[in-house]
């Protein structure tokens, strides 16, 4: 399984989900399910996989969407802690920027207020 399913075993009060639940739920205004794009059971790990095959790229989709929507309060009050993601890439800068738009909140450590991890697609890093 890896680490970000151990990091998400260890986490059962925050969602743990990829950055297509982000993207999901700006570009329909809606908060998708968060256990829709969760990364923790043998069900899900499925579904995920064949949601991978239909969508496109992340960065490709965060530019999309970015580009069709304005700010809106849908991620208020979330607060997300990124986890995998390469320092000062166009992808992290994309999602940094979707949840700010969104008026979320990121932390850069894990601390008490956390609501949502966001896992990197085959991230190999844990929660200390």
């Amino acid at each position: 399984r890896g680490a970000k399913y151990e990091t998400a075993a260890s986490c059962p009060s925050i969602f743990v989900v990829t950055p297509q639940w982000l993207i999901e739920s700006f570009s329909t205004r809606k908060r998708q399910d968060e256990a829709e794009y969760a990364l923790v059971s043998d069900i899900t790990a499925e579904v995920e996989d064949d949601k991978q095959k239909k969508d496109p790229p992340v960065g490709d989709a965060l530019e999309q969407v970015l580009n069709e929507r304005e700010r809106s309060k849908l991620f208020y009050p979330c607060q997300f802690l990124l986890l995998g993601f390469e320092e000062d890439t166009k992808e992290m800068h994309l999602l940094e920027k979707l949840i700010r738009r969104g008026q979320g909140t990121i932390y850069w450590e894990l601390t008490e207020t956390i609501t949502h991890i966001l896992i990197q697609d085959g991230s190999d890093q844990v929660l200390m």
